[in-house]
């Protein structure tokens, strides 16, 4: 339609032809991300299991592991793995992400299996000669799993900012393939259209988003504490209790994700 002129129908009918296209794709770029995350789940619970039910020198050959992987950037490991082994595929984009993206989630099991693996029933596990292996995913890890759930979130709001990245420079899904990534580079492109800024403010949208939920459990833990109730009894105002004591050691946790979020945009700025 010409300027001025309302849409015609075959306008309106090619724009919801790109919505549902846009909202397909968008699916399939969700579906990679919740991928890369079991890929991080499956090797962190195992390498964090192993290396804390066993302790001893099994402990510390897996954990100097995870610290050399560790003090490789992020990144940079990723744009390493796909350049490698070929850009465009996506397994090979959702393997890489998930070799560099495990260390975190073994270090959160190992610490559950070594609080664990001394507790009441666990011994008696051991005591009625069940093998390790038995005792180790069926007794153990069902209980130490909290914290790992907890962090997948968070470590899908750095895949999605990874392979985000990877679009933007080419090393991602395939051109054809519409991404995050791909509307970044258009709008370098075409910095006179405004809409084109939609995908950051969508990546935006979804750290805040792991800000806030972060923070409620945050809160809610902090609440329930010994001091707060302390400060309850002696009839402080709530606002005091809240402002003053509450919401600033639930602040910890939230200002530490803060830290690693941008710890990874400079990563990939640079």
């Amino acid at each position: 339609a010409r300027a001025g002129e309302g849409w015609t129908l075959k306008d309106r009918d090619r724009a919801a032809h790109g919505a549902n296209r846009f909202i397909d794709r968008m699916g399939q770029f969700l579906s990679l991300i919740g991928l890369a995350a079991l890929v991080i789940a499956g090797i962190g619970v195992t390498v964090g299991s192993i290396s804390g039910y066993f302790g001893g020198w099994v402990d510390n050959v897996l954990m100097r592991l995870v610290d050399i992987v560790l003090s490789i950037p992020t990144f940079f490991l990723i744009v390493m793995l796909v350049a490698f082994w070929g850009t465009g595929n996506v397994w090979v984009i959702i393997i890489s992400i998930g070799l560099t993206g495990w260390t975190t989630a073994a270090r959160l099991v190992r610490a559950e299996f070594l609080r664990a693996r001394n507790l009441e029933y666990v011994r008696a596990a051991k005591a009625l000669g069940l093998p390790s292996r038995l005792v180790m995913w069926r007794h153990v890890l069902p209980n130490s799993l909290t914290p790992v759930v907890t962090f997948l979130p968070f470590r899908m709001s750095a895949a999605i900012l990874a392979l985000t990245s990877l679009d933007f420079l080419g090393l991602g899904v395939p051109s054809s393939t519409p991404s995050l990534g791909e509307v970044l580079a258009q709008g370098k492109s075409n910095l006179d259209a405004w809409w084109i800024a939609m995908p950051a403010f969508a990546l935006g949208w979804y750290f805040a988003a792991a800000h806030m939920r972060l923070t409620r459990s945050s809160m809610l833990e902090v609440l329930g504490s010994e001091y707060i109730k302390l400060a309850r009894l002696k009839g402080l105002p709530e606002f005091r209790v809240i402002g003053k004591h509450a919401f600033k050691n639930a602040l910890i946790p939230v200002v530490t994700l803060a830290g690693i979020n941008m710890v990874n945009m400079i990563n990939v700025a640079v």
